[in-house]
């Protein structure tokens, strides 16, 4: 497997932030070098704390170091459940390209305390179709590798130029066991109103809240 395309090395998951987090990690090349970081607060619904684009620190093409450092304001009760989200997004249509999060917890007082990060490959990878592939018919078949952490459930979408959603099913992993990487397959229906542009999404649900821990895509 590749390495992963966007690499959190700080904060590790179990993270506990008070006030204040240092993000840094490695991540490939994106659309003007650019990633946003978000810090948000999970629950019945979502808030976000604090957001801020970071530059890659390489030239345009190559995988380089990322860092910055992310204020927030949070006055709740101690210790409740967070993430911070690392993304890139297309400047075609702002849609999410790629996705990686830490699950942290989120404090208004006392220390804080930053766990290390595990380096890792790539948890979703698509191999069919290839970038600037033609998808036609009303169906595409996708398939790659994957870890997926709830039940061995993944969730593919395709979206059309306008980043309208015009498909959506799930994806089962064939691994060996919970938490071991493993091969995927979907013949994926869609319903596109006319030719164009589009994007291919694998992502990777949270049982929790709902959110997207994972994604990956490709455009075609």
């Amino acid at each position: 497997l590749p390495g992963e395309a966007i690499l959190i090395l700080a904060p590790g998951n179990g993270s506990r932030l008070v006030g204040q987090v240092h993000v840094e990690g490695a991540a490939d090349s994106t659309f003007e070098q650019t990633l946003v970081l978000q810090l948000v607060l999970l629950g019945e619904s979502e808030e976000v704390l604090a957001q801020l684009p970071v530059m890659i620190q390489a030239e345009l093409g190559q995988r380089g170091a990322f860092a910055a450092d992310v204020p927030f304001n949070y006055t709740g009760p101690s210790d409740q459940p967070g993430e911070l989200r690392v993304f890139a997004a297309s400047p075609r249509d702002g849609g999410v390209t790629h996705l990686a999060t830490a699950q942290v917890r989120l404090s208004a007082s006392g220390q804080s305390e930053i766990l290390p990060a595990e380096t890792h490959a790539e948890r979703i990878v698509i191999h069919s179709p290839a970038p600037a592939a033609v998808v036609r018919g009303g169906s595409v078949h996708i398939e790659g590798m994957a870890l997926a952490s709830f039940e061995q459930a993944l969730v593919a979408e395709i979206y059309d130029a306008d980043g309208v959603l015009i498909g959506q099913a799930p994806i089962p992993v064939q691994a060996n066991a919970y938490g071991t990487t493993g091969p995927y397959a979907v013949d994926l229906l869609y319903n596109a109103g006319a030719a164009g542009p589009g994007r291919i999404v694998v992502l990777d649900p949270s049982p929790a809240f709902g959110q997207t821990l994972h994604l990956a895509s490709v455009e075609v």
